[in-house]
């Protein structure tokens, strides 16, 4: 993998291509790399992984060897402050009930700005390989270990479709909504939007804080996306007729 991945950087034009082949996770890493090195970070962990203990950083906030969770804590350590990061994780990462899952949400709350959560379409964007249920992450960091929150308002999208069929076959679609999402991420800056019926919407921090909804005890961090809320706003329509 690693030669393919130095040819392939060769043949788009970098002619000094750098490609480690070493544990991320590691405490080897640590003396290798340091911390804030990063302008930006490109991610699509491993899901529901696990590591051993024995060799793992030292640096982590999260006491639990889960791959999906370490790895957002490590890009977190990586990045320079105001360096920005686009991460794939499961949605577990979102709606996880353990120390480790809201320890982790807590530090993208407060050292980060979190500025986007994309649902991406269930069941089928990684087949034939997974059908867990994944979402994108888009953070700028701010400061580790801050005491305070930097997230003003988090933006939520939720995106039907990525152009291809949600089967194991992933046949390309004749519509593809993907510009569509970019287009709608570019403008989200100036775009106030709070109807969770729609589309795409804000919820401010605040909301999330007086709910605690990165705690997930009664609604959880991912159950503010637009399709769960509309089934939610339903449900309780037919509870009351």
């Amino acid at each position: 993998m690693v030669r393919i991945g130095l040819m392939n950087l060769i043949l788009h034009d970098i002619s000094v291509p750098k490609i480690e082949h070493m544990d991320t996770l590691s405490k080897k890493y640590d003396s290798y790399e340091g911390d804030e090195q990063y302008s930006v970070v490109m991610a699509n962990p491993l899901f529901t992984g696990r590591i051993a203990t024995t060799d793992m950083s030292d640096k982590f906030r999260i006491g639990r060897p889960q791959t999906e969770l370490l790895f957002i804590d490590r890009m977190i350590h990586m990045l320079k402050p105001g360096g920005k990061a686009g991460v794939i994780v499961s949605e577990g990462v979102l709606f996880g009930s353990s120390k480790a899952n809201i320890d982790i949400r807590k530090a993208l709350l407060m050292d980060c700005q979190l500025e986007a959560v994309i649902s991406l379409p269930a069941g089928g964007v990684f087949k034939p390989y997974t059908g867990v249920k994944t979402a994108i992450l888009v953070f700028t960091k701010v400061e580790l270990k801050a005491k305070k929150f930097h997230t003003e308002k988090v933006w939520f999208y939720e995106l039907l479709s990525d152009g291809y069929s949600l089967d194991d076959n992933r046949k390309k679609l004749m519509d593809n909504p993907l510009p569509y999402a970019v287009d709608s991420y570019k403008e989200k800056l100036g775009d106030d939007v709070v109807d969770r019926a729609s589309q795409h919407f804000y919820v401010p921090v605040s909301e999330i804080k007086e709910n605690d909804l990165y705690q997930s005890k009664v609604v959880r961090f991912i159950e503010i996306s637009p399709m769960i809320y509309r089934e939610l706003v339903e449900l309780q329509k037919n509870t009351i007729s």
